[in-house]
């Protein structure tokens, strides 16, 4: 990231101490612990980000109706969704690619749209973990679409300990990010259990 970037962040966090009218709630899966191939999240004592979440508009519905068992990321509502059998189990705010959506073209930092398959939770110097997602399909490849690595993880690593602020904008290059290493590790965790399951992302 770019010194300006870094600012931007540093200043977002002195505005955290002031912000608490604006965050509330929890993201719940208490089954997925917040631990994961004998790793558990460090939680960062300032802003304990299992306590704080942004407060953002949610579907009148329940999105995963129709979706099986699966994870839905709904881009208008920044959210990433835990679905088994079309119920919402549990839901993360995330980020998006810092260009939007709809990618077709490696570097174009835009998330893709589309249902994709997930590949196993690694780990990641940057950002903890990785879930891989299966972007481009063949079809996409066919169609000329290019890229590779995109994926949900945790925040970067300088930034692991600000919590919701992770998630205030979008600054991905194209991937889907969690505000904190306990959701990417309830995520991993839960991917690990359905192996079959695959992502949808409109």
């Amino acid at each position: 990231m770019s010194l300006k970037t870094d600012i931007s962040f540093l200043g977002l966090a002195l505005v955290a101490c002031f912000a608490s009218a604006f965050v509330s709630g929890t993201a719940g899966a208490a089954q997925y612990s917040t631990s994961y191939n004998g790793n558990s999240a460090l939680h960062c004592p300032s802003l304990p980000p299992d306590q704080l979440r942004i407060v953002r508009q949610m579907p009148v519905n329940d999105p995963c109706v129709g979706k099986g068992t699966s994870l839905y990321v709904s881009s208008t509502f920044r959210t990433l969704f835990i679905c088994e059998n079309g119920v919402a189990v549990d839901n993360y705010d995330v980020s998006l690619g810092k260009s939007g959506i709809g990618k077709t073209t490696k570097d174009d930092n835009k998330t893709p749209i589309g249902t994709y398959s997930l590949g196993s939770p690694r780990e990641s110097e940057k950002f903890g973990l990785f879930i891989p997602v299966g972007y481009p399909t063949k079809a996409q490849r066919e169609q000329g679409f290019t890229g590779e690595a995109i994926g949900i993880h945790g925040p970067a690593r300088q930034f692991r300990c600000i919590g919701f602020l992770n998630v205030v904008f979008d600054w991905t290059a194209g991937c889907m990010a969690v505000a904190d290493d306990g959701f990417i590790m309830r995520i991993a965790r839960w991917v690990d259990a359905h192996p079959k399951a695959k992502i949808t992302i409109r």
